[in-house]
């Protein structure tokens, strides 16, 4: 990765540097700094839980719609998890298939602090597609 120093019309080569090095954790650092700016991701995103747990007991780190209403799984590494990292996200996966629209806004107001009508709303507001043709899975 390369700093643009405009000024000097050159590139500067930055030092790649571990976020563990760092001191930095994936709760109480990386995750924050995505739930607060999920555009970091890549795409508009809607932050709609953190720290879910699913019905194993298991933590999803963020739940999060896109534009299009998928859902988006966010589950953060901060280095080498081993190899039980695929299934993870396929349990996570086949979980969150499952939830209908309803279990979302219910989520989702749990998250924000308010009621199930204001959490479809906040959401329907961000979607870009219309609602009524968004299957009930959501």
């Amino acid at each position: 990765m390369y700093k643009v120093d405009i000024e000097n019309k050159r590139l500067i080569e930055l030092q790649t540097i571990s976020f563990t090095k760092l001191k930095l954790t994936e709760p109480y650092d990386i995750e924050d700094w995505i739930e607060k700016t999920p555009k970091v991701l890549g795409e508009d995103l809607l932050i709609l839980s953190r720290q879910f747990i699913v019905p194993s007991g298991k933590k999803l780190d963020l739940l999060a719609v896109d534009k299009k209403a998928n859902l988006v799984i966010i589950e953060l590494k901060r280095d080498d998890s081993g190899t039980e990292v695929e299934w993870q996200a396929i349990k996570y996966t086949s979980y969150c298939a499952n939830l209908l629209a309803g279990d979302i806004f219910k989520l989702f107001a749990t998250y924000l602090s308010t009621d199930e009508s204001e959490a479809r709303s906040k959401i329907e507001d961000f979607i870009e597609v219309d609602i009524a043709i968004v299957r009930e899975e959501f």
